[in-house]
Parts: structure tokens; C-alpha cells; sequence
């Protein structure tokens, strides 16, 4: 009977070596060896997904294989994310996430997938700052913002590029501290938010200069603040939330690339490096900061990690301080 089990272990020990096999294999081998693809969870023409064009295009130069960005949006990022979750783990499906990964786990009261366990983070990519936007018609301030809501309480409505979205947090937390009652209204992506507050259907909607900037140049949009410790130099004449009352409020959101649990490190690395590579490149560094966003060209795997592992206790806090929910 003993020697029974025995045989019974090491058969299964074998058959465990053998699962691995493949990912060892993989890991030895050229990657990529074929095409990519670098999932966006959110529609096309979102600042998560200008980002990841750019980005997918150098990344084709550097490796001889086409990375191809692949738009899977629904549920705040959960359904693009939890496509990555399934993949094979072998770095040919990879997640271009926002910072709404770190604000799904207290904002859905069930995940398919758990970020930490389900995913291997491979760089942070950049930091997109928020703006606080209305239409052209709107209020000329913060103040008078806040004014015109609280002269009308519940009439208004702001919008948000769908729930889970730092935008949608954004709101909440302006909801909040300025004591507004004002209505979330959720969309499926930036674009067609954008274009209903443009239209006057909503008052406001924190979102980023990116996607926002053709409609803030045309004057079909008005800035009344920047969420950032400073003025941005993109829009100097635009005051801080801090300047405008709200010390304190600076966010945004965040892009990082991620991988399937179980990608071996050394693909993990390898894109890591490569992705630091296209960061410091002059050119896409200035063509990023001229949509605002901020590169990270110093990333590495572990880094990217702990940044994520923060950053999920940071958005549990401020979801629990507005009482969000998934509408």
C-alpha cells in the first residue's frame, strides 16, 4: 500500500513537471514568435487607448512583431481585464490597464478575477492628470460650478466614462466635498460622455486633456480646474483644484501593462525593459506630454507591483469616503 502511494506521488510530481514544460520551454524560446496583443479594457479614443497605440507601435519596431491593440470595453475595464485573466500565460496577450483595475475590488461587490493574484504586473507606463471640464455655456468657475448645482439641487447630472472609472470616483469625491447633489450618470467610454457634455446633458465630467483637447481648443469645452499640486504647463491660465478651494484634490489615473499569472519572469523582464526603452525615446516622451501625459520610463515588474498593491488600498479609502457605487 505504501509503495502504492509512492508511485502515486512521484506520478504526479511527473505530471506536474510536464504542465510546466511548455511555459519552460516558452520562456527559453525567442518571444515574441508571434503577433501581440495589448488589450484596452475601455472604446477606442480614450487617453488609455491613444497611450496604447503609441506605445504598440514602437514596440512592434523593437521586437519584429506586430503588437496589436485590441479595444475589449464593458464593466469599468473588467471584461477587457478578466480576457488577459484567461489568456495563456505566455506574454502574447497583455493588459494596458488604468487605474480602474485598483478601484474595481471595493467598487464591485464580486470580481471574476482578483488583480493581485490573477495578474503579473510588468511596468507603470505613465501618469494621465485629471481636468474638471463643463461645456461651453457652463459655469465660468469651480464656484459658481458648485453655485448653479447647489441653486438647483438634483436637476443636474455629471458624466463619467463608465463606472469604476477614476472619472467616476472623481466625481464622487468633488460630489462630496463640495455637498452637491448631482446625479452619475455612466457611459461607455470617454467619447460619447464628452459629447453629452459638450451638448449640456451633463454639467461637468473630470477627464484628461488627451482626448479632451480638440473640444477645449475649439471652445467647445471650458477647463475650470486642474487636479494637480500645480498648474499644468499645457494649460497655465487654468487654476488648481487647490487654488479653487479643494486643497488637497490631486488625481488622476495611471497606466500600467500587465501580463496572466504564471508569464514567465523573464518575458515579464524582457517587456519591462523594452517598454523603458520606448519611455526614453525623445520623441514619444514630448508627443505624450503634449496629450498630458506624464511617462514612466523607469518601471520594472517588482516596482509595478507594490505601485498596484498601494494603490488598491489608496482607491479602497476613497470609495468607502463617497460610499461609490457600481450604479
Amino acid at each position: 500500500m505504501i509503495k502504492i502511494r509512492a508511485i502515486a506521488g512521484v506520478a504526479n510530481v511527473f505530471i506536474g513537471l510536464l504542465l510546466l514544460l511548455p511555459l519552460c520551454v516558452a520562456a527559453q524560446t525567442a518571444y515574441p514568435d508571434h503577433p501581440v496583443r495589448l488589450v484596452v479594457p475601455f472604446p477606442p479614443g480614450g487617453p488609455t487607448d491613444i497611450f496604447a497605440r503609441h506605445v504598440a507601435a514602437k514596440l512592434s519596431d523593437i521586437h519584429g512583431q506586430q503588437f496589436l491593440v485590441v479595444n475589449v470595453p464593458g464593466a469599468g475595464g473588467n471584461v477587457g481585464t478578466q480576457t488577459v485573466v484567461q489568456s495563456r500565460p505566455d506574454g502574447h496577450t497583455l493588459l494596458f490597464a488604468s487605474a480602474s483595475i485598483a478601484i474595481s475590488p471595493s467598487l464591485y461587490k464580486s470580481l471574476p478575477y482578483d488583480p493581485v493574484r490573477d495578474l503579473e504586473p510588468i511596468s507603470l507606463v505613465g501618469i494621465v492628470p485629471s481636468i474638471l471640464l463643463t461645456h461651453a455655456g457652463g459655469p465660468a468657475s469651480v464656484k459658481e460650478l458648485i453655485d448653479t448645482v447647489k441653486s438647483n439641487p438634483g436637476k443636474y447630472a455629471y458624466a463619467s466614462a463608465g463606472n469604476g472609472t477614476t472619472d467616476h470616483i472623481n466625481g464622487e469625491i468633488f460630489k462630496v466635498r463640495a455637498g452637491l447633489d448631482v446625479t452619475h450618470v455612466p457611459y461607455r467610454g470617454t467619447a460619447p460622455a464628452i459629447l453629452d457634455v459638450i451638448a449640456g446633458r451633463n454639467i461637468f465630467i473630470f477627464d484628461f486633456i488627451g482626448p479632451t483637447k480638440p473640444y477645449i481648443t475649439a471652445g467647445s469645452l471650458r477647463v475650470l480646474a486642474v487636479a494637480t499640486a500645480k498648474r499644468s504647463p499645457l494649460l497655465p491660465d487654468v487654476p488648481t483644484m487647490t487654488e479653487s478651494g479643494f486643497p488637497g484634490f490631486t488625481t488622476g489615473t495611471w497606466n500600467m501593462i500587465l501580463a496572466a499569472a504564471r508569464t514567465p519572469r523573464p518575458i515579464l523582464d524582457l517587456l519591462s525593459s523594452s517598454l523603458n526603452r520606448v519611455l526614453q525615446d525623445r520623441q514619444i516622451a514630448e508627443r505624450l506630454t503634449g496629450l498630458g501625459i506624464e511617462p514612466v520610463a523607469n518601471s520594472t515588474p517588482d516596482s509595478a507591483r507594490a505601485l498596484l498593491l498601494e494603490e488598491i488600498k489608496r482607491w479602497k479609502g476613497l470609495v468607502e469616503l463617497t460610499g461609490a457605487k457600481a450604479d
